[in-house]
């Protein structure tokens, strides 16, 4: 039997390592932290001297979360581009138009956090099922839709990937080391928060 080469089982422990930490960002996305206790009252102690702080480099969790959010955002993106040409409403293809502003905004910063951790521009997830994250056969379906139909699929995609960029992003600002990463990922729930309320607003939801 021929043995597993190491490319294999390098490409494994990834997976399972971004799995793991997946786990976490949609663990504390999602969890409210208990009430803690009362401090215990302490004698007064002189302030400590002055430490020059020095900025801490991108964990786990900043890693997994740029590694997911760039093949999430590049998903999106191309469902965003359908709209106009294959939807009939006109405040839904208005929303899209907004949207994908800040898609591509947030992709462009996504990346260069990748460069500048050293990540490889391949998609770890190829060929994963991840939850609000388009797959090419979802949009190959939607390229051959039109009007309500298309409105319709549009929307609950859409809202599956809002929801989902929250939860992500919510974790990597609780679970995060990484400034810009954390900074970005409060971007992202800013703006995926606003787009869910008018999504919700245009369709009754």
């Amino acid at each position: 039997m021929a043995r597993p080469t190491h490319r294999k089982t390098v490409g494994a422990q990834r997976c399972a390592l971004v799995g793991a930490v997946l786990a976490v960002l949609l663990l504390t996305g999602c969890a409210t932290p208990a009430a803690a206790p009362p401090p215990t009252p302490r004698p007064a102690e002189p302030p400590p001297a002055a430490t020059t702080s020095v900025a801490s480099g991108p964990n786990a969790t900043d890693t997994a979360w740029v590694q997911l959010m760039i093949p999430m955002t590049e998903q999106v993106l191309a469902l965003l581009d359908l709209t106009p040409d294959h939807g009939a409403d006109q405040e839904l293809r208005e929303l899209a138009t907004r949207a994908r502003t800040d898609h591509q905004a947030t992709l462009d910063q996504l990346r260069q956090l990748r460069d500048r951790a050293g990540l490889p521009t391949t998609n770890v997830h190829a060929g994963h099922r991840m939850p609000g994250m388009l797959t090419t056969d979802d949009l190959a379906v939607l390229q051959q839709t039109r009007g309500e139909d298309f409105d319709r699929r549009f929307v609950a995609a859409l809202r599956a990937h809002l929801d989902q960029a929250i939860t992500l992003a919510q974790g990597e600002q609780r679970s995060g080391a990484d400034q810009d990463t954390q900074r970005l990922a409060a971007t992202v729930t800013e703006a995926s928060t606003d787009q869910r309320a008018r999504l919700d607003q245009l369709t009754g939801s």
